[in-house]
């Protein structure tokens, strides 16, 4: 399989990461709950069968992301997509700002459920679950989805339409994930999932003007994925399973505004294909991309 199309290898790759998870999470959520004893010379665990499929299905998007691209080309085009999407000096200023973003998110749940929450001790939880979880989900999750999904729609439909198309696929990913394994506060499997959608399809504006901000260095990103969970499980898991699907409602105003602020007000470049340099569906000159703007630059 070498040199697919843009639209060929953005099929294959939901195809690859919908089946593959979808699967890995129906397999998960059945009634049985197998447990493996492990042995080797003085270390002895056990886990969970269930709790292993979870986690192979959150892996896949960045596992087949990397398979595509190693495949349509070859290993030195493999090694300039992770160059591209990891290494850059243009990512420092967007992660600070990836983790005011997300305080900010939960900053009215806060206010109005949890006033008297200590600021250092939220803070340092806060910083601390962020950087253990950086290499896990947000991770994985974002190799996929803004690495190699949302620029190749971006080629094609421009900055706004690839950050809501990438945002409600991404959410619908979450379909067994979300409803399959049950949640954690008492209000029905769907009507969280559809809240869920709505915080996926916010936060994916977000993520997108961060993926071109830092000209398609991935780390801003997954530091804001890392962000957002952290304050998720610290502040609004915790109060939904008192009061409901209010703080997920809050949270998702919040990113929206968020979001409607950095590309009304703060609009960004559009970055090339990190793997292939398209774009619009076409290889890019060297200096292309930096001419190109986002739909709020463009004069109608």
């Amino acid at each position: 399989m070498k040199n697919p199309t843009l639209k060929d290898s953005t099929a294959l790759f939901l195809f690859l990461t919908f089946g593959l998870s979808w699967l890995a999470w129906f397999l998960g959520a059945g009634p049985a709950n197998l447990i493996l004893d492990v042995r080797l010379w003085a270390v002895h665990f056990n886990f969970s069968i269930k709790v292993l499929l979870q986690w192979i299905g959150i892996f896949v998007p960045g596992l087949s992301a990397l398979f595509l691209v190693f495949q349509s080309s070859d290993r030195r085009q493999l090694w300039h997509f992770l160059k591209r999407s990891f290494l850059g000096a243009s990512s420092l200023k967007p992660s600070l700002l990836a983790l005011v973003i997300a305080m900010s998110a939960s900053l009215p749940t806060i206010l109005v459920y949890r006033p008297n929450l200590s600021a250092a001790n939220l803070v340092l939880r806060f910083l601390l679950n962020t950087a253990v979880n950086l290499a896990l989900a947000p991770l994985w999750e974002e190799i996929g989805w803004r690495g190699f999904l949302f620029p190749r729609i971006q080629s094609a439909f421009g900055t706004l339409w690839s950050c809501l198309i990438t945002g409600l696929i991404w959410g619908f990913w979450h379909l067994p994930l979300r409803t399959a394994f049950g949640t954690s506060h008492n209000t029905s499997r769907l009507v969280y999932f559809a809240f869920f959608c709505a915080y996926a399809g916010a936060a994916s504006f977000v993520l997108g003007w961060l993926y071109n901000r830092a000209r398609g260095v991935l780390l801003p990103c997954i530091v804001l994925h890392s962000a957002i969970n952290a304050m998720s499980d610290i502040v609004d898991e915790p109060v939904m399973r008192i009061v409901g699907l209010a703080p997920l409602l809050l949270s998702t105003v919040m990113l929206a505004l968020i979001a409607f602020f950095l590309h009304s007000f703060l609009p960004n470049q559009l970055s090339n294909l990190p793997d292939t340099g398209a774009v619009n569906g076409r290889v890019a000159r060297d200096d292309e991309s930096e001419s190109l703007k986002s739909p709020f630059d463009r004069t109608t």
